[in-house]
């Protein structure tokens, strides 16, 4: 049974995905109807005369559409979504994971119809996208899944979907871009305030990747915390190169002092805390929990500083607060609640932090 488990929660992950996905698609097919009215779709006489109106009719195709699309395989219903939106880029050609979520969803098949047992299926599309370890494989070996793969498979499910649902949204509702920025950059924020930077650094390497113009704020935002998760994911000069593109000596003091925490300029944070003051526009509160004072927050000299100006012991939170699993599965609770029709990744609050 310890070995069933992982199979399972595979295929829950994978569903979840597959459950967001037929929202975008309809999401899709809402905001294009002329998409579905050229369907070859058929529906039976049964269908018309159940329907008690042409609104409910609408539904009923439009169900038969989605249901079409979800029964086609993974690199197919991705194939749709880019053709549907009309975008210029391949999502899969831009995906350097494309070859790891591919296997995903075919290992979630193997595991729902063979119990992980390989087929010739899965052979032939392991050795075509060059999987780690396919050269070893053998037809009738059976495959499990680790703590490693599961987490792995976590982040590369969650990965992909901002991405679709990112890219779609933007194209289907251009004026939601600043909301998107938004939602995009408060999403890889919790990322590092959950120790999960590997995956952070990909969620804000795709911000500045996305087409479009974006506020000084969120791009400035933006920049520091991916400089920070590089730092913090044990890559300080990428972070220090990164920052040192930019120019903040124009910027406010926030900006200023975040910047000299993650170079680890303490005698600086200290001078700006300082110069700030008990009215500053980031709140006490930041200095113990934002992750770019981890970097200061353990000297003597940082501790004294926040003493001094806000009159009472430094309490840092957490370094690592609850894993990303939890805190998606919370929100999606939260989301049955307010019968929300807003995706789950792109959620203002996707993940919620433990106090």
């Amino acid at each position: 049974m310890g070995r069933q488990i992982p199979k399972m929660m595979i295929i829950g992950i994978v569903s979840t995905y597959e459950h967001h996905l037929a929202r975008l698609i309809r999401k899709i097919l809402s905001s294009n109807p002329d998409r579905l009215t050229s369907s070859d779709k058929q529906v039976s006489i049964k269908d018309v005369f159940d329907a008690k109106g042409i609104d409910e009719f609408k539904e009923i195709v439009l169900d038969k559409e989605i249901d079409m699309i979800m029964r086609n395989s993974f690199e197919e219903q991705v194939s749709w979504v880019e053709k549907a939106i009309g975008i210029r880029k391949e999502i899969k050609s831009e995906h350097g994971d494309w070859p790891k979520i591919v296997e995903l969803f075919e290992r979630r098949n193997l595991f729902t119809h063979t119990n992980g047992i390989v087929n010739d299926r899965y052979l032939k599309k392991s050795v075509k996208l060059k999987v780690s370890g396919s050269s070893a494989l053998v037809k009738g070996q059976e495959l499990f899944a680790g703590s490693k793969y599961l987490t792995s498979a976590l982040e590369i499910i969650c990965e992909f979907g901002i991405k679709i649902i990112q890219v779609s949204w933007r194209k289907l509702s251009k004026e939601h871009a600043k909301i998107a920025d938004d939602r995009l950059g408060d999403f890889g924020f919790e990322l590092i305030e959950r120790g999960n930077y590997g995956l952070a650094i990909k969620i804000f390497e795709f911000f500045f990747y996305l087409e479009g113009s974006k506020t000084e704020e969120r791009r400035l935002t933006c920049l520091v915390n991916l400089a920070n998760a590089y730092k913090l994911n044990g890559d300080s000069k990428k972070a220090e190169k990164l920052l040192d593109q930019e120019d903040f000596s124009v910027v406010n003091d926030t900006f200023k002092i975040c910047v000299a925490s993650v170079g680890g300029d303490c005698d600086e944070v200290v001078k700006i805390m300082k110069r700030m003051g008990i009215d500053c526009d980031i709140g006490e509160k930041a200095y113990e929990d934002w992750p770019v004072f981890f970097h200061v927050r353990e000297k003597e000299q940082f501790k004294d500083a926040f003493k001094d100006v806000f009159g009472r012991e430094y309490i840092p939170s957490p370094k690592k607060r609850r894993g990303i699993s939890n805190a998606m599965r919370k929100n999606e609770f939260r989301a049955q609640e307010k019968k929300s029709d807003e995706p789950l990744l792109l959620s203002p609050s996707a993940v919620e932090r433990e106090d």
